[in-house]
């Protein structure tokens, strides 16, 4: 998860809204190809919305989104070797248990609780992209002082 910028933090209703890119990435043996005998062609990109290409149905379980699921159904970069990527941008709204008894000198520290829907931890197994983690402090929202929120990823099954 890239996450671009925070909206909102409703501490009178305990919710946090943010603004974030969601990376998934996977391989489907189905989709390989041998791009020597098309052309050179290396990887294709398929509309979001494309039915006969499989996605992990994964959803943020603390979500206080109406529709549950915001992300943008972006394109499935698919390349020939069967990974495909997938980067879908969302407005994720979530719960989050925010203790303002110190405010304005409080720290806050929300969780994302991402998973399948459908499948059990056996079947799907989300993990972490190392290369693309990092503990870089952010100060990106600013209510009556300057806070700061510090974007962390932190796997946990």
């Amino acid at each position: 998860m890239f996450l671009q910028q925070i909206l909102d933090v409703d501490e009178k209703n305990q919710l946090v809204s943010l603004n974030a890119w969601l990376s998934y990435t996977w391989q489907d043996y189905s989709l390989v190809w041998d791009p020597e005998k098309y052309e050179g062609i290396q990887d294709i990109r398929f509309p979001g919305s494309a039915d006969h290409i499989w996605r992990p149905d994964i959803l943020l379980y603390n979500s206080a989104a109406e529709d549950f699921d915001s992300t943008f159904k972006s394109n499935l970069l698919v390349y020939s070797t069967g990974d495909v990527t997938w980067i879908p941008p969302g407005v994720l709204k979530f719960v989050c248990k925010l203790d303002v008894t110190w405010f304005p000198f409080d720290d806050q520290i929300c969780y994302l609780k991402f998973g399948s829907w459908t499948f059990h931890g056996y079947a799907l197994d989300l993990q972490i992209d190392a290369d693309n983690t990092n503990s870089s402090e952010l100060i990106v929202f600013r209510e009556h002082l300057d806070k700061k929120y510090k974007n962390d990823t932190k796997s946990e099954n």
